[in-house]
């Protein structure tokens, strides 16, 4: 029983340089395609008596309107964590201010300020109960 021999055997290949490994990862990826954002649908007839025509996305409130929530869009986790936030239908809501490029929106629910993005807001849909905005 001999020790092993420290030469490599000659069959193997040497790794890669930094170069090469450089040059095989430096290539650029294709960018996904940007999701397509769809006006939001408004829910179909009436809900909880309320025609579907007076019914907005929450990101149409401005701010100091006020509003109640009649129905949340998604069931996806996002959908979810809105009512546990407090997002209810039934439950008044109120534009507090909006970032100064647009996005997100400080929204007050319950006794709690929030602030949610475009894309959250839009799965929340609303009675506007006041258009004066302030």
């Amino acid at each position: 029983m001999g020790l092993p021999d420290p030469t490599p055997p000659s069959h193997a290949e040497a790794p890669p340089s930094a170069s090469a490994l450089r040059r095989r990862t430096s290539r650029p990826m294709a960018r996904p395609e940007p999701a397509k954002l769809l006006p939001p649908t408004p829910p179909s007839g009436q809900l909880n008596g309320v025609p579907r025509e007076l019914l907005v996305p929450l990101t149409r409130l401005r701010p100091g309107q006020r509003a109640i929530i009649a129905q949340l869009d998604s069931v996806d986790p996002i959908g979810r964590r809105l009512l546990d936030l407090g997002f209810v239908p039934g439950s008044e809501v109120r534009a507090v201010r909006r970032a100064p490029l647009g996005d997100p929106v400080a929204y007050e629910v319950r006794g709690s300020q929030l602030c949610l993005r475009a894309r959250d807001a839009r799965q929340v849909w609303v009675r506007i109960l006041d258009s004066d905005g302030g």
